[in-house]
């Protein structure tokens, strides 16, 4: 069924079909899970991490790691909607404008967001800006507000109004004029240079924040959002109110949001189907066909090797244009098929899902499994179409590039 890719990466081989869908991924959005590394991998990225000697090389390591967790995680959870809603945030609030900000920093920055996800986008959002990641990319711009300080150290010399009206105009889009008038509250003064906030101004900043997210032009803007990134790329009103009731309803409590938009999506997938990202794209082959991606070292003779394996992750996102660490304008994650279609970016796709059909694990590899991971992952009507096409070709990888290569596997 369409809906386990709409919510999450799809069902893979040893999955259950799940007897309530609509329960089965609510129910994964209350709590926040465990991060997945998986034991042999992690020496292998503290050791060599441990060994490079230059600051440059332990950065790109350490931004490899961050990269394996997320996408581990993604195809070995129990709670692949948790981790569909955690790319999204992760991917819109994040202001990557420069790429001399080490990968690393933007995983430990997208992981203090996920921490907070059982709480309201306010607390999410107020944590976000405790992080080593807000407070480069502070520096790097030299324009900063008490709105964005790193509260728990210093607090910069320079403070402007103009960085600060960017990052709400594109985490919270346009506001009511009696959003704009706490905003101007701001006292926009220079501030000596290591003076750490009083728990005064920080709870000014934390209500400052509620006051914007519970504005209803900006409950609007990002329940718009939400159904573009998960639904189509017109919403309409029935799809997006409930969102903006719920949001309402529970003071911007994030499960409660994710609730209300599962509930839209599950009553909307069969009509509308959505291109998709090219990371969600890459995840979702990796996740239905079961390849062994990101690669795990199950050996420890391994540790010592320095393979292409462990790198494909990064370079994969790169070719595709979609990498969640190189996110150069967060209005721009949205799916845009004029920037994902473009004959070099179908041609880099066609290559990463030849070399991901090379990796399926060896007792999936045969048509009968193909076929079970179509009628699991598809609704009726697509996966009759599909598996009739399958009789035409006789080589099973040419069948799964195929299908991840056209339009019904490009959208979900």
């Amino acid at each position: 069924m369409n809906f386990y890719r709409k919510v999450g990466f799809g069902l893979g081989p040893n999955d259950k079909i799940p007897n309530n869908p609509l329960e089965w991924a609510s129910r994964q959005v209350e709590n926040i899970p465990n991060l997945i590394p998986e034991e042999n991998t992690l020496i292998f990225f503290l050791d060599n991490i441990k060994q490079v000697k230059t600051t440059e090389a332990t950065e790109y390591h350490e931004g490899l790691y961050e990269l394996y967790i997320r996408h581990n995680t993604a195809v070995k959870t129990k709670s692949p909607v948790f981790e569909k809603f955690w790319h999204f945030w992760s991917k819109h609030l994040s202001l990557t404008e420069q790429k001399s900000i080490p990968k690393y920093l933007i995983g430990q920055h997208h992981k203090i967001l996920r921490s907070n996800m059982n709480k309201s986008i306010a607390e999410m959002i107020y944590a976000s800006f405790d992080s080593s990641y807000m407070m480069t990319q502070l520096d790097n711009n030299d324009l900063v507000s008490p709105f964005l300080l790193n509260l728990s150290s210093v607090a910069p010399k320079t403070i402007t109004k103009d960085f600060l009206n960017l990052l709400i105009s594109q985490y919270f889009g346009p506001l009511s004029e009696n959003s704009k008038k706490l905003i101007r509250q701001i006292n926009y003064v220079n501030r000596p240079e290591f003076l750490p906030f009083d728990q005064k101004e920080k709870n000014f900043i934390l209500n400052l924040i509620k006051n914007i997210t519970m504005d209803p032009d900006c409950i609007k803007f990002l329940s718009t959002k939400i159904c573009k990134s998960f639904i189509t790329d017109e919403p309409t009103s029935k799809m997006v109110d409930p969102i903006i009731k719920a949001w309402k309803s529970y003071d911007g409590n994030l499960p409660e949001i994710h609730k209300a938009t599962i509930k839209v999506i599950f009553e909307n997938f069969k009509k509308n189907k959505q291109l998709q990202t090219p990371e969600n794209w890459l995840l979702q082959i990796v996740k239905m066909i079961d390849s062994n991606f990101p690669h795990s070292i199950t050996k420890k003779e391994e540790l010592n090797f320095i393979g292409y394996s462990q790198k494909r992750g990064d370079q994969y996102l790169t070719k595709l244009g979609d990498h969640p660490y190189l996110n150069k304008n967060i209005a721009n994650h949205l799916i845009n098929e004029k920037v994902w279609l473009t004959p070099e970016l179908l041609f880099n796709r066609l290559v990463v899902a030849y070399k991901l059909t090379n990796n399926i694990r060896p007792e999936y590899n045969n048509m009968e499994s193909v076929e079970k991971m179509v009628l699991k992952n598809f609704d009726k009507f697509d996966a009759e179409k599909i598996l009739k096409i399958f009789l035409k070709m006789q080589d099973k990888q040419d069948s799964i590039q195929f299908l991840f290569n056209s339009t019904y596997g490009l959208r979900a």
